[in-house]
């Protein structure tokens, strides 16, 4: 899985490897990315599975987890 952070205006950085960690007893995948701006920011989102050739590309939307803070 890879993940990368879309901001308007500023040119595309490369996506990051997300790392495999257990939370609660449960997999999932992680990362960190800067996030100084308030606002909205994007992020698409690479996955291969196993059985596939191509990889599945989706996007996601979220804000800042500190909205009041620049």
């Amino acid at each position: 899985m890879r993940a990368q952070l879309i901001e308007v205006g500023i040119s595309e950085t490369p996506a990051k490897a997300l790392a495999p960690m257990e939370i609660n007893g449960l997999m999932s995948y992680g990362q960190l990315f800067s996030m100084v701006k308030k606002g909205t920011y994007r992020f698409r989102i690479f996955v291969r599975l196993p059985d596939r050739e191509d990889e599945i590309e989706y996007s996601i939307s979220t804000a800042s987890p500190h909205p009041g803070q620049n």
